[in-house]
């Protein structure tokens, strides 16, 4: 368990990643399940 303690900075990069990659997935669901047909910006 030594390392948690040396390296508790990485896990909470990767705890962060990981919550920024749920929400980014999150908006991706969103705006795919949206009821409009177009979605503004480049294609």
């Amino acid at each position: 368990m030594s390392y948690a303690k040396d390296h508790s900075g990485m896990y909470i990069a990767y705890v962060s990643l990981f919550l920024v990659a749920l929400l980014l997935f999150g908006k991706t669901i969103y705006y795919c399940t949206l009821k409009v047909s177009t979605v503004d910006g480049p294609i």
